[in-house]
This record gives structure tokens, C-alpha cells and sequence, in this order.
């Protein structure tokens, strides 16, 4: 999901057939009917694994998504909700393509995306698209506790008010992690947040997105399969998780995915595909 200037929200879907789909949407009423995106070649039979969408302050929204060959691409949504079109992200060099298997985006202050990724190697890596739509190097994360790399099932990134940008990720060991990009580019390190009664937080899916009084939400499937909730105010600290209720109030609510988004007005969204 995309939180836009106008208050409306994108939401990008993979159908069971692997197509990808978008529609807009304002609280319960849906603005745009869901609409098929085209491959990077127009082709109407484009099939992906996974996909993100970031929104803009200028009301564009960036689309990353790897294909099922495990390569990455990207296009850009004008504020008319027109489409560029795919193009592969490039690799290493600038004449090979970036193949991946999680891929992640986010909008960040001064216009330009931050993308998080797991190779094919299934490291951790990241870069940045300028305003100009130049792309930086692909740079390696270091992992958890002094390991060279950090791997896992799940990633996310959300940038934020100040020009930092957080990172979400779920370890090989199925907990979750968390760190902080800061503005000059240095990283903090990735650390465990707190869980609902242990030391550390287990989930099968998450999200992050930050929010306007610089605090980050973070919603996460816990192993329990419930939906969770918690909050990484300005100042570092966590609050604790909390359980989000489902349609109609249901508890325990089961789900499989989860996605979250911040408008400009302090409010979030969320949206979950219910396991059962």
C-alpha cells in the first residue's frame, strides 16, 4: 500500500495467478477499479512473485517488482495514475540486471526511493534512486550480532520525516530485527525489538512505515498467526505490541500477510490477507 498527498491509498495486489494488479481507495470506497499492470515489454500476462509501491510527495508513486525469473524491475505511476512502464533495475554493473527475491521501496523526503532487497545470493543489500533517476550501488548489509550478511524470509523499509530510513526484516531464526539508516548513510545495526511476552519479537510477515511525528508503526504476523502492532517512538524506544482485531472486532483474527501505510495526516492503514 501507497498513503498519498490526497489522503487516498494504492493498494498493489499479486492475484493467485501471479498477475499484478492496483486499485485506489478512500477509507471503505474503492476510487479506481482494480486495474492489471502491464509487463516491461506491455505484455498483459506479466507475472511476478513479489512487488512494493511507494508514494510521492508530488503524487507519483514508485513500483518495484522481481518477475518470476527472480528479476528485479521498476517504474514510476504518475499522479494521473498513468504508467511509464517496467524497466530492469541494474546490477552490479551498469550492463547487468538485478536479480532478487524479496524486494522493498520507500518514498523519502527530497524525492528520491531507497530499495531494500535479498539476491540471489540471499544477502541483504541496498541502494537509492535519485530525483534525476540515477541508481546508486548496490551495497551489502552487515548482519545481526557481527555476522558478514543478514538473511531471512521478509524485509521492509520506510523513510522518514528527517531523511533517515528504518529497516524491518525477519531473520533466518524467524525473529525480528530492526535499524536505522541515518541521513549521512551509516547504519546503526540491526537489533532485536521487544516480543509480546519474550525477549525478542517471532513473526512470519511484517511491515513499517513512519510516520509524520517521526515515530515508525510496525504491523507483523506473529507465529501465533494473529495480527500485532507496535510503535518506535522518535526517541528509540518501542512500545509494546499489541494485538490488532480483525473485521467486525473478530479475535483472534488469522493472517497471512501483512501491509501498513502512513498518510500525511498522522493516520495509518493497514491491510492483511486473512489465512483462514
Amino acid at each position: 500500500m501507497a498513503g498519498m498527498p490526497d489522503g487516498s491509498v494504492v493498494v498493489l495486489g499479486i492475484a493467485p495467478d501471479n498477475g499484478l494488479w492496483l486499485t485506489t481507495v478512500r477509507g471503505s470506497v474503492t476510487l479506481r477499479p482494480w486495474q492489471r499492470v502491464a509487463g516491461p515489454d506491455g505484455s498483459t500476462d506479466f507475472t511476478v512473485r513479489e512487488a512494493d509501491i511507494a508514494a510521492f510527495p508530488d503524487g507519483t508513486c514508485q513500483i518495484v517488482v522481481t518477475a518470476m525469473d527472480g528479476t528485479t524491475f521498476h517504474q514510476q505511476r504518475r499522479a494521473d495514475g498513468g504508467l511509464h512502464g517496467f524497466r530492469p533495475l541494474p546490477g552490479f554493473t551498469s550492463k547487468s540486471r538485478w536479480g532478487a527475491t524479496k524486494v522493498s521501496v520507500t518514498a523519502m523526503p527530497d524525492g528520491s526511493a531507497q530499495l531494500l532487497s535479498y539476491g540471489t545470493d540471499g544477502a541483504m543489500y541496498h541502494c537509492a534512486r535519485g530525483r534525476d533517476g540515477a541508481w546508486t550501488a548496490w551495497g551489502r548489509l552487515a548482519g545481526y550480532n557481527g555476522a558478514p550478511t543478514f538473511s531471512g524470509p521478509a524485509l521492509a523499509i520506510a523513510g522518514m520525516p528527517d531523511g533517515s530510513s528504518q529497516v524491518l526484516a525477519i531473520g533466518l531464526d524467524g525473529m525480528v530485527y530492526h535499524q536505522l539508516r541515518r541521513p549521512d548513510g551509516s547504519w546503526t545495526g540491526f537489533r532485536p525489538p521487544r516480543g509480546v511476552t519474550t525477549a525478542t519479537m517471532g513473526a512470519s510477515a511484517i511491515g513499517i512505515t513512519g510516520t509524520p511525528d517521526g515515530s515508525a508503526q510496525v504491523a507483523a504476523v506473529g507465529l501465533d498467526g494473529r495480527l500485532w502492532h507496535n510503535v518506535r517512538k522518535p526517541d528509540g524506544s518501542w512500545t509494546p505490541f499489541a494485538r490488532i482485531p480483525g473485521p467486525n472486532g473478530r479475535d483472534p483474527f488469522p493472517a497471512g500477510q501483512v501491509r501498513i501505510t502512513a498518510l500525511h495526516d498522522g493516520t495509518t492503514h493497514l491491510a492483511a490477507i486473512s489465512a483462514g
